[in-house]
């Protein structure tokens, strides 16, 4: 059977499959769907930002929110800080609510990159930050930025760069990147910032290998660090990250942070990596074994939702 979309398919599908339990359903299911579930929510920038969303974006998330978590048994969430948000912005939900652990594990793969210098192909030479987000407002690029200037008038920072990848664009704010562009030029830094844009996952991570550091200056996430910071634990690469509270659930050896919003904090977190030896890659045998027991955290915990909500009856 073939999942098409439908409420009816996705019934055929895990019949076929004899399903015991499907999780997540990223949407309400509905108390009479014919094998349980486990429910999801994401987080709730709409509520910490709501001048980054519309009225109506902001109605249909409350409502979707607030109908997951009366009707699913047990939910999902990224981080203990999405739970703590479901208490304070959903007092009437009535699911069970389990936070997952941060679990970076890494893809074996990438800890085999090919020796080809993928900087060569960019452009890029010398030492960098790098900078993995979309380009959504509230990843704070605009801090990085000057951080980046207040460390190139520094002896120890007069050469560092900034790399930025990811999709350039931000539906809400289409004039953002722009915007960017001449922050750049009004600070002078037209010669040590690079856009990449969206490229492929390995070369990002190839590029992750090779910086000094990832920089994430985020001011929300609803997973601790977002992706850049999760492939950067995985990998064993040091991470400088801003200190909102769902980043403090970060667990990792090698992470600096900085107070949110703060590019003086910020640069002096980067300042931290620039004037330390050069760091000694952690060989990919401890990785792997890294990996493994944060897979099995999760793992349990993910036996937990389905225990939790096979256990809650029919």
């Amino acid at each position: 059977a073939w999942y098409a979309g439908s409420r009816r398919s996705l019934v055929k599908c895990l019949r076929s499959l004899e399903a015991d339990v499907v999780l997540p359903a990223h949407h309400a299911l509905g108390a009479d769907f014919p094998v349980p579930w486990v429910g999801y929510v994401f987080d709730f920038q709409h509520r910490a930002f709501p001048e980054f969303f519309t009225p109506k974006t902001r109605g249909q998330r409350d409502r979707a929110f607030r109908t997951m978590l009366t009707r699913a048994r047990v939910v999902c969430a990224n981080s203990r800080e999405v739970c703590r948000d479901v208490t304070r912005f959903v007092p009437e939900a009535t699911s069970q609510v389990l936070g997952l652990p941060f679990a970076p594990i890494p893809v074996e793969a990438w800890l085999h990159a090919p020796a080809e210098d993928v900087r060569a192909r960019y452009g890029i030479s010398g030492r960098y930050f790098l900078v993995s987000n979309q380009f959504f407002v509230h990843k704070d690029h605009r801090g990085a930025l000057r951080a980046l200037a207040l460390l190139r008038d520094e002896p120890e920072g007069g050469d560092v760069q900034l790399v930025f990848t990811g999709k350039m664009d931000d539906p809400r704010f289409p004039g953002y990147p722009d915007e960017l562009r001449t922050l750049v030029n009004s600070l002078g830094l037209e010669g040590c910032t690079r856009f990449l844009g969206h490229i492929p996952k390995v070369d990002q991570i190839r590029l992750m290998q090779e910086a000094i550091a990832v920089l994430q200056p985020t001011l929300f996430e609803g997973g601790p660090g977002g992706g850049s910071v999760y492939d950067a634990v995985a990998l064993g690469i040091p991470a400088v990250v801003s200190d909102i509270p769902v980043n403090q659930e970060i667990v990792g050896e090698d992470l600096t942070f900085f107070r949110a919003g703060d590019s003086e904090a910020m640069a002096a977190g980067m300042r931290v990596l620039l004037t330390r030896s050069p760091r000694e890659p952690v060989e990919p045998a401890e990785l792997v074994r890294r990996g493994q027991v944060r897979a099995r955290a999760l793992g349990l915990a993910l036996w937990q939702a389905i225990e939790a909500v096979r256990m809650s009856g029919p």
